[in-house]
């Protein structure tokens, strides 16, 4: 049997990818969490996107899809069992 904590990345790895979280604890997930680097990248990409005119919409489906993937992986369930909504009132 493996360790729990095995399947984490480090805390300082985390929290480089949180900026908000150098110097404080952030635990106000319930009014409005934070973003990661990462995210910020994938947003501004996007947007960026956006503000040329750019829609690709066969890229973000094929996002979708992976993400479905990783998740059912992440939750051991099967891609399939995995359902993807704009909203929780949509689900």
């Amino acid at each position: 049997m493996t360790s729990m904590t095995s399947h984490f990345l480090p805390l300082d790895v985390l929290r480089q990818e949180f900026p908000a979280t150098q110097s404080a604890i952030y635990m106000d997930v319930a009014n409005q969490g934070l973003i990661s680097r990462t995210t910020r990248t994938s947003m501004d990409q996007h947007l960026d996107n956006r503000l040329n005119g750019l829609n690709d919409e066969e890229g973000m489906m094929q996002l979708v899809e992976q993400t479905r993937s990783r998740f059912a992986q992440f939750v051991g369930a099967e891609k399939d069992e995995i359902a993807v909504t704009k909203n929780a009132s949509e689900g």
